[in-house]
């Protein structure tokens, strides 16, 4: 077992939540699209749309913070 506080995954949780609608209210401003994820065949099946430069941009950013703060 681990030793030290519980509540600090969920603390990185409640900031990846927030983070995440920030980046989605952002994609909606500059694109008038929802946020999708980005993935190598540059289409997303789901909304039947190609992925932007954008979701590329917000994704990285996501994926910055979530190994930032698993390393802390």
């Amino acid at each position: 077992m681990l030793n030290g506080n519980a509540s600090q995954g969920l603390r990185n949780t409640v900031v990846m939540l927030v983070l995440f609608q920030v980046l989605r209210f952002v994609s909606l401003k500059i694109q008038n699209l929802e946020l999708v994820p980005a993935d190598r065949s540059g289409f997303n099946d789901l909304d039947e749309r190609i992925i932007s430069m954008a979701d590329y941009i917000l994704f990285f950013i996501y994926f910055g913070m979530t190994a930032f703060l698993a390393m802390h």
